[in-house]
């Protein structure tokens, strides 16, 4: 079953993984690739400290805040309005 023919959301996907149907999800990091993705392409918007890497240019991705997860992350949920939406946040213990 296509996303567009229901909501995704934490139920469904545990509804699609039961049977064994495949589950897609893909990173987005701002309010023009959740757009693009929002179009059928995928199940699920994920948004992940790989941010760093791959949207600030760091080497790393230690140096993003849980300020920028969330700035990122209002804006992915902004635009998926039919999908499940995910900000993975790591800490790091010390």
């Amino acid at each position: 079953m296509s996303p567009s023919q229901r909501p995704v959301i934490i139920s469904t996907l545990k509804q699609m993984k039961d049977p064994g149907e495949r589950i897609s999800m893909l990173a987005a990091y701002d309010f023009t690739m959740a757009t693009l993705l929002e179009q059928d392409v995928v199940d699920v918007l994920l948004v992940g400290y790989s941010l760093g890497t791959v949207v600030q240019g760091h080497s790393t991705t230690i140096p993003v805040t849980l300020g920028e997860m969330t700035y990122h992350g209002t804006m992915v949920a902004r635009v998926a309005k039919e999908k499940e939406t995910g900000t993975h946040i790591f800490f790091r213990g010390g």
